[in-house]
C-alpha cells in the first residue's frame, strides 16, 4: 500500500527508463541515418521532434505522476551527457523544469494536457538545442546577427508547429495504449 503513495513507484521508473532509452536510441538512429549532426544544428531538432518526441509524450501519459517530467529530464540529460552531446543537457533541463510546473496545472493525460506538454517540451527543446549548439560549437559571431535572429524565428515556428502535430499523434497512440491495457497506470 505504501508504494502507491510514493512519488515514484517501480512501474513509473521502469516506464521512464524504457521509454527514455527508446527515445534516445530513435533520435540517434534518425540523426545518424540522415546525417543531421553533420548537416546543421537546425536539422537535428527536427529529427529529435518526431519519433523521439512521440515516445517522450507517450511515456509521460504512461507515468502520469508528479515529478515524472523531472525524472525523465535528468535521465535523458544523463544519456545525452554520456554520449557527448553536451548542448542537449541544458536544453533538456530547462525544458523539463518548465514543463514539470506546467504539467502540475494541465496534467499528463487528455488531449489538452498532451498537446500543451508536447508543444512546450518540443518547442523549447528545438529552439534551445539550436541556441546551445551554436554557442557550444563556437559559431556565435561567425553568422551575421540578423541572419541568426531570422533563422531562430523561422525555426521556432517550425518547431512549435511540428510539436503540436506530434502532440496529436502522441495523444492518439497514448490514449489507445492506455485504453487497450497495453500500458497500465
Amino acid at each position: 500500500m505504501a508504494s502507491n503513495k510514493s512519488i515514484m513507484d517501480r512501474r513509473t521508473i521502469i516506464y521512464g527508463v524504457v521509454f527514455s532509452i527508446a527515445s534516445y536510441a530513435s533520435a540517434a538512429v534518425l540523426a545518424l541515418s540522415i546525417g543531421a549532426y553533420a548537416l546543421s544544428s537546425f536539422l537535428d531538432p527536427i529529427v529529435t521532434l518526431t519519433i523521439p518526441l512521440i515516445l517522450i509524450s507517450v511515456r509521460l501519459q504512461a507515468m502520469n505522476k508528479k515529478f515524472s517530467v523531472l525524472f525523465l529530464t535528468l535521465f535523458n540529460a544523463l544519456l545525452y551527457a554520456v554520449s557527448g552531446l553536451l548542448f542537449m543537457v541544458p536544453t533538456l533541463v530547462i525544458a523539463g523544469i518548465i514543463d514539470e510546473f506546467i504539467s502540475w496545472a494541465v496534467g499528463f493525460r487528455g488531449l489538452r494536457a498532451v498537446l500543451v506538454n508536447t508543444t512546450i517540451v518540443g518547442g523549447l527543446v528545438g529552439i534551445l538545442s539550436v541556441v546551445f549548439g551554436i554557442l557550444m560549437v563556437g559559431l556565435y559571431g561567425a553568422i551575421p546577427f540578423h541572419d541568426l535572429v531570422l533563422a531562430y524565428v523561422i525555426f521556432t515556428v517550425i518547431y512549435f508547429v511540428e510539436s503540436v502535430i506530434m502532440g496529436l499523434i502522441s495523444f492518439k497512440i497514448g490514449d489507445y495504449l492506455i485504453k487497450s491495457g497495453v500500458i497500465k497506470s
